[in-house]
């Protein structure tokens, strides 16, 4: 059953779009959508998407600032009667049926008054703010995200707060780092993967350096089918893990029924940038850590003091003494007598030996700041 949506108040492209049971449409801010709202503040990037189900015309609603018909906020999913008025900020439409499908039983009345109901426990958001549950799951991730000791336990922390923010069926994060100890995390650990999904979300993040999105993608008209993903699942979400000009990795959101809403896109996005620095900066250091590795193991013999004369014993005894006050150290001698090699092992014996050893040149150091060093 065809029918139409045309503009009645506010700016939108186009004004006049006619639909078709077989080619859904979306609305919203973003220029990828059939119907594009470029000019309202209160438009979500995709706000909704307009579609024909089971004998009937749906709307349904993703936006921040929620969708009205009739005056009456729509609860996600509502069944659209002819001459239904949709308000999406202040552009208003006017969906019509044809002539001949005005009196199937189909009224504005029952509309109304279903939406009407919805309206008590819907609530009005009068911007994209975060709402108090948000903040304390945003809290509660990033402390768990900074306190990580590893990729490992990073990426739990994000793909739990995201599987249990958004109510997610599953949610998964692919490491595309051949470097990277953690090739992929699965919450809940015994849920299938859509292996075939999996690689086009990847595929598609990895290509066009952004965030796929299952419902916004099918709901516009795309000309190449073969873009078109295919899957038993209702929604799903895929977020690119970035490095620079490099993806490290995949944040897949599946739904089993129902849609993602643009509120669980934001809270995925800001989860996802916060814990991107983190995978870097963990990145660099296995980086530095293998090559501190490979230094070490090509350090010679002789940066440990050695010998066992009554002198060096004696001298090791008092390094082993003095390593423990934590007090500054001068060391004095001529050039080439073992001052590092000292100092190495005082460092060795100290609190401070998981430490780094950093040496510096001091032949430009005023002398008199070396010895107010020593009455710290």
């Amino acid at each position: 059953m065809h029918a139409h949506l045309s503009l009645l108040d506010g700016d939108a492209q186009p004004k006049n779009v006619e639909l078709a049971p077989e080619r859904p449409i979306s609305i919203g801010r973003s220029r990828d959508n059939t119907v594009v709202l470029a000019q309202e503040e209160q438009a979500s990037r995709l706000h909704a998407r307009l579609y024909y189900e089971g004998g009937r015309w749906l709307l349904r609603d993703f936006g921040l600032n929620g969708t009205r018909v009739d005056n009456a906020r729509i609860n996600q999913v509502a069944e659209l009667a002819d001459g239904n008025e949709i308000k999406i900020g202040a552009v208003r439409f006017r969906f019509q049926l044809p002539d001949n499908s005005r009196h199937s039983g189909i009224h504005a009345g029952t509309m109304s008054d279903r939406s009407a109901a919805s309206e008590t426990v819907a609530v009005q958001v009068p911007g994209p703010r975060w709402t108090n549950d948000e903040l304390v799951a945003l809290n509660q991730f990033m402390t768990s995200a900074v306190d990580a000791k590893n990729p490992s336990e990073l990426g739990r922390a994000l793909v739990q707060s995201l599987y249990y923010q958004t109510g997610a069926a599953f949610a998964g994060f692919f490491s595309l780092d051949p470097t990277s100890p953690v090739a992929k995390f699965i919450w809940p650990e015994a849920a299938q993967v859509d292996d075939s999904l999996a690689r086009q979300l990847t595929r598609r993040m990895q290509r066009d350096h952004r965030v796929v999105w299952l419902a916004e993608d099918t709901a516009a008209t795309v000309a190449n089918t073969s873009a078109t993903f295919h899957t038993t699942h209702a929604d799903a979400l895929g977020l690119p893990l970035k490095s620079g000009s490099k993806v490290l990795g995949a944040l897949h959101l599946y739904k089993a029924s129902g849609y993602f809403s643009d509120r669980d896109r934001k809270y995925a996005e800001t989860a996802t940038s916060f814990a991107a620095p983190l995978f870097r900066a963990m990145r660099k250091r296995r980086t530095l850590e293998a090559e501190l590795a490979g230094l070490k193991a090509a350090m010679p013999d002789g940066e440990e003091l050695l010998g066992d004369s009554a002198k060096m014993v004696s001298l090791r005894a008092e390094l082993a003494r003095i390593a423990s006050t934590g007090r500054p150290i001068l060391f004095r001698g001529e050039p080439g007598a073992g001052k590092k090699l000292a100092a190495r092992e005082v460092h060795r014996r100290s609190p401070r030996s998981e430490g780094p050893f950093v040496t510096a040149r001091c032949t430009n150091t005023p002398s008199a700041l070396l010895l107010s060093l020593i009455h710290i």
